[in-house]
């Protein structure tokens, strides 16, 4: 995809500027190259305002990489905003893409899928405080 032999791992993700989105960004990055592998960020803004003109041009983004030559790709739905950029995504992997896709944090059929449990985390976190610190 970029002309340096190297295999390219698509990520889509909103808001990159957000700290949650700005460490998924870093750690995708940091993991593609360690491992060999390009990382083509493909980003939104997301909604802004209630200018339905800007919406679909921001969801426009997903119409520009060519599915086929992704390695791999990484989705943090999560982090999407504009109403139907999820399944404009998928219908573009569904039909042009062959590589393993992930999921973070939103489960998701079909696909793989990091889920994270926080309800779990947050109890032991409140368990470990009132046991540990009475």
């Amino acid at each position: 995809m970029f002309g340096n032999g190297r295999k390219t791992i698509g990520l889509f993700i909103f808001s990159s500027y957000e700290p949650y989105q700005q460490e998924i960004c870093h750690g995708v990055a940091e993991q593609a190259y360690a491992k060999g592998y390009n990382v083509a960020v493909f980003n939104s803004f997301g909604s802004y305002g209630d200018n339905v003109e800007y919406f679909e041009g921001e969801a426009r983004i997903f119409d520009l990489p060519d599915y086929s030559k992704f390695a791999g790709i990484v989705l943090a739905t999560d982090t999407f905003n504009i109403d139907g950029a999820q399944e404009k995504i998928m219908e573009h992997i569904r039909s042009e893409s062959r590589c393993p896709v992930v999921s973070l944090r939103q489960a998701m059929n079909g696909i793989n899928n990091i889920l994270l449990d926080e309800r779990e985390t947050m109890e032991e976190i409140i368990r470990h405080v009132i046991e540990v610190h009475k």
